[in-house]
């Protein structure tokens, strides 16, 4: 290389080498720029600091998120925060009830916010039909319930959950393992089922909802009248329940675990030991002019070998979270309970998964859950009768018997009464469910206005059951059997398919929300049973050893039936100047369970609103609102779960047999057919027509709120099965007919206050209802009802009780004479001193029950109440929440049971009946085999039963954990009682019992009370 060259070489190199580093000085900026630009990571710190209102009280519960994020924590339960953070980004603060606020993040590494309480609560969102709302804008009737009113209660179900927590809202609990309680909002509207239409997560369920996990729940919805209940259309005369499960909160993934074990106890039977029962067993016989019997020298206490206490488990996990885009939960829970009378257990494993995916315009999601129950329930039926029924003098166990246990003796001890034990040890159940329920959405926001969505729902249950029969008796004079066993399967399946736009558009002061939709569902069931007789035995395991030379074996045809719903619905909701509110809807449905010609219902409703406190003539300072609402509407009716009569017809079509054999010629038999149920070919649906009128008053920025209403509701068309004569040729069961019309008027009142004193904070919430029912009209031109104790009577009340009255007792033969009729007639002439004194209501000189019968009292509660009392200090918090009903009548079976002696059974301790030596009672003498003192139409077993019941007392403790382990978010214990005390002068074992039989609504036939539960709660966030 010459020199030239060389220069030229280097100059070269220069000038590259120049370029290169200016090139790099260049991106290096550049790229310290674009790192300095996003986020500076590496500049971040540790932000920390509380939370306070404008009294300087700390916040606990607020998010707190970097702006334009997804990263952000929540204060703890002193309000306090820790977030890491740049100096150029911005921390937001929201809290339901606050105005929100950002600050920016600066050099501080110490903030101290305050949030201002909003007076802006009633902007807060309900679920409703298809869509939600803001509470202000609502115009009809809805009780709202949120976790917290029931984070303290361990159920199995809802409706034992939300319990006295809504003003027109019935629960009525069994204690008996694994019942669901009955759910009645604003009185019985019909006959038959009166349960509300559940939805859950969009899913209308059918059939009980004893496998939703309680500790899901985000809300509950009740919805009670026309306004906010039409939009479900023909399933909705009952009432609406809308469930929605819980999602994930934005921020870092948490994981919640809780815990609780509670102890059940059932009231005491107080029954007489041998001794006593002796003494008053024998008096019977010899009142009777009988020789006692020659008792049992043994002694058993019957409620002790049969009843027992029992045990609860709730044990619940999941694990949640969000981002801007997907939205995640997922828990577990496992329920267990072990029964209060022996033999009976619960167990209950549930998995949810709830998923949101958010992506520009377009959302999809899904809320799955599958649950597996498994009951083994009382084999015996009732084991509290049975407790009653046998006597203290026989044996649990007596070889001498067939299977080894004891009871009654005809000779020694007469009762047909069961021993529990026995049937437990010689026949058991089992029960078993499995339950899919499912919802599958997308949505897609078109425009700013306009948004599509569609829905798949599906629903499975498929249900078993085992009974198991080996040789022995537990019963006197019970009939052999042998061996045997009955398995039984079932499955239900539902397909719901729903699809609709929703319009939402503000022009000005005028605010439209328009929803356009059609739902169409299929539902089938399937069931089928085998019965096997004879066989050997079976091992210890249940495992069956059959023997098949002798053993007899039944299959039960398969039975199937379908259903099918399409439906077509829209609301309009209108709101102008936020002051004036209208709200229109109307669905059409169309069942199967109809005939072409009448399987189409119209459920149309319209509702008004005025914000009367928008107003700007209003001018009230302590009134932050007043709002007037009125609406009308028709609800429907088709619950008459035919299932197309699981025979492939419907209750409009006529049912045949073919059982029918005819000769032909010598030897020529030929099947025929005749028509075996008589068929209504008019039936169609039960429609309830709804007027309401409602206002609404929030004082002192809505610490105060009231909220009342008034209704009456109309059932025409009442479903129900009536009996027809068989000389008309019905012989296969009573058809379904549109017969009846009830009407129900009522009035609702609920009262929430909430405040705080410093650390101090507490709230009172009261419901009050008064309800009255009447019968308008009966089926076939008839003027009434009667059913065992009760009369049903056009223009009065449901179910009244119709007894015989009685008048004190006769003291002396005297008074047997001097008890006459107008014209001198002696009414009871075989009565004597000690025996009841009835009236001879019809005036006929004799005492019958064709003709004496009266209205003795009604079952129907003058006023239902609820109260619900919280409060908190620091970290301690403490809940009561209460239910009573009052004015009402109750004929009370146990009394009917344990102070019957004209039959042998055991007999509640400390009775005082009349003898010549104990004339100042109120009880009659003794009789055995002699009913005249103890008829069940006699009013000496009806009582008052008003009453008010501490449904639950809970007192909490959060801990202070971040203090000691600062991974752990929060921890909570806490301990609570449940039915936990219950005031009232009903001497029965609960006077809030469960009778599913409307016609006898008042009657307590020995019902499974509901036990006292003692709890124990642990609840842990990490």
């Amino acid at each position: 290389m010459n020199h030239k060259n060389y220069l030229i070489t280097r100059i070269k190199l220069k000038l590259f080498f120049a370029l290169f580093l200016a090139f790099t000085v260049n991106v290096a900026m550049g790229q310290n720029n674009t790192v300095n630009a996003a986020i500076g990571i590496g500049n971040r710190v540790q932000v920390s600091g509380a939370v306070r209102d404008v009294s300087g009280e700390t916040i606990p519960g607020v998010s707190i998120f970097i702006k334009n994020t997804n990263r952000g924590t929540i204060s703890d339960s002193n309000g306090k925060f820790t977030i890491a953070a740049s100096a150029n980004e911005a921390l937001t603060f929201s809290m339901v009830g606050y105005q929100p606020q950002t600050i920016e993040v600066g050099k501080s590494k110490e903030l101290n916010v305050t949030l201002v309480q909003s007076d802006r609560t009633l902007d807060e969102l309900v679920v409703i039909g298809y869509g939600s709302i803001k509470k202000k804008d609502l115009t009809g009737a809805m009780s709202v319930i949120k976790p917290d009113a029931i984070k303290n209660t361990s159920a199995l179900s809802v409706g034992d959950a939300i319990q006295g927590l809504a003003s027109g809202v019935k629960i009525r609990s069994n204690g008996s393992i694994g019942a669901e309680p009955t759910v009645q909002i604003r009185g019985i509207g019909n006959f038959g089922n009166g349960e509300p239409l559940y939805i859950i997560d969009d899913q209308i369920t059918i059939g009980g909802i004893r496998d939703l996990n309680v500790n899901d729940i985000a809300s509950v919805q009740i919805l009670k009248d026309a306004s906010t209940a039409a939009i479900y259309g023909n399933r909705a005369a009952n009432g609406v329940i809308i469930i929605t499960t819980k999602k994930g909160q934005l921020g870092h993934p948490r994981v919640n675990f809780s815990s609780k074990i509670g102890m059940d106890i059932l009231p005491g039977l107080n029954l007489m030991d041998t001794t006593e029962f002796f003494k008053y067993n024998d008096m019977a016989y010899k009142n009777a002019g009988l020789t006692p019997q020659n008792h049992y020298k043994n002694s058993t206490n019957w409620e002790k070998e049969i009843l027992k206490r029992g045990f609860s488990k709730d044990v619940n996990l999941d694990i949640s979270g969000a981002t801007s885009k997907f939205n995640y939960l997922v828990s577990g829970n496992y329920f267990n309970i072990k029964g209060t009378s022996i033999g009976t257990n619960l167990d209950r494993y549930s998995l949810r998964v709830n998923t949101e995916y958010k992506s520009g315009k377009f959302l999809v999601g899904e809320k799955v859950a599958i649950t597996k129950t498994q009951v083994t329930p009382s084999s015996s039926g009732n084991p509290l009768t049975d407790a009653i029924r046998m006597t203290p003098d026989m044996a649990v166990y007596d070889t001498s018997h067939v299977g080894g246990f004891g009871y009654g003796d005809e000779a020694r001890a007469r009762t047909f009464g069961t021993n529990s034990i026995a049937v437990q040890n010689l026949s058991r159940i089992e029960n078993r469910n499995t339950r899919i329920r499912g919802t599958v959405y997308g949505e897609a926001q078109i425009t700013s206005w306009l948004k599509y969505r569609a829905s798949f729902g599906y629903e499975t249950s498929i249900d078993g059951s085992n009974q198991y029969r080996t040789v022995g008796n537990w019963t006197l004079n019970q009939p052999y059997e042998p061996n045997k066993y009955y398995d039984f399967h079932a499955r239900y399946q539902s397909i719901l398919l729903e699809n609709f736009i929703t319009i939402d558009k503000k022009i000005e002061d005028h605010t439209f929300n328009l929803m356009l939709g059609a739902s169409r569902q299929d539902q089938n069931y399937f069931w089928k049973s085998t019965e096997i007789k004879g066989f050997t035995s079976w091992d210890d395991s249940g495992l069956k050893i059959l023997d098949a030379t002798n053993a007899d074996t039944t299959v039960i045809n398969p039975l199937k039936g379908a259903l099918s719903l399409r439906s077509y619905f829209s609301r309009l909701n209108y709101d102008y100047d936020n002051r004036y509110l209208v709200s229109l809807s109307i669905r059409r449905d169309a069942s199967s369970q109809f005939s072409k010609a009448l399987r189409v219902g119209y459920f149309p409703s319209v509702a008004l609103g005025w914000i009367v406190s928008n107003e700007k003539f209003f001018n009230v300072p302590f009134v932050s609102n007043l709002k007037l609402k009125a609406n009308y509407g028709a609800l429907g009716n088709s619950a008459i779960a035919n299932w197309g009569a699981l025979s492939g017809l419907y209750d409009y079509s006529g049912k045949l047999t073919t059982y029918p054999l005819y000769t032909f010629g010598a030897d020529n038999l030929q099947a025929g057919a005749t028509q075996r149920q008589l068929a209504n070919s008019n039936l169609t649906w039960e429609t309830k027509k709804i007027t309401n009128l409602g206002a609404e008053l929030g004082f002192f920025k809505n610490r105060l709120q009231i909220s009342g209403d008034y209704f009456i509701a109309r059932t025409e068309d009442v479903l129900l099965n009536y009996p027809i004569l068989l000389a008309t040729g019905n012989d296969g069961g009573d058809p379904w007919v549109n017969a009846g019309t009830l009407e129900n008027r009522g009035v609702e009142l609920e009262i929430n206050w909430n405040d705080k004193i410093g650390d101090f904070k507490y709230s009172v919430s009261a419901n009050f209802t008064k309800l009255k029912n009447k019968v308008l009209d009966l089926p076939y031109f008839d003027q009434s009802i009667t059913t065992g104790l009760c009369k049903t009577t056009i223009n009065q009340p449901l179910a009244m009780f119709y007894l015989i009255k009685s008048d004190g007792i006769f003291q002396t033969a005297e008074e047997v004479q001097q008890h006459v009729n107008s014209t001198g007639v002696v009414i009871q002439p075989n009565a004597k001193p000690g025996d009841l004194r009835l009236v001879d209501y019809n005036d006929d000189g004799i005492i019958s029950e064709a003709g004496d019968r009266q209205i003795a009292g009604s079952p129907w509660p003058v006023l239902e109440a609820g109260l619900n009392l919280s409060a908190s200090y620091k970290n301690l918090d403490f809940s009561l929440q209460g239910f009573g009903a009052f004015g009402q009548k109750i004929w009370n079976g146990y009394r009917a049971l344990t102070e019957r002696f004209a039959d042998n059974s055991n007999y509640v301790k400390g009775i005082n009946p009349w003898t010549a030596e104990n004339t100042n009672t109120t009880m009659p003498r003794l009789l055995y085999a002699d009913d005249r003192n103890v008829k069940p139409v006699y009013d000496i077993w009806l009582e008052d039963g008003s009453f008010f019941k501490i449904q639950q007392l809970a007192l909490g403790y959060n801990i202070p954990i971040k203090k000691i382990y600062k991974n752990i978010e929060s921890a909570r214990i806490a301990i609570s009682a449940q039915n936990f005390h219950t005031f009232t002068k009903y001497t029965g074992l609960d006077p809030e019992f469960q009778n599913n039989y409307k016609l006898e609504f008042g009657v307590d036939g020995v019902s499974y009370p509901t036990p006292k539960s003692y709890l124990f709660t642990i609840n842990v966030t990490f």
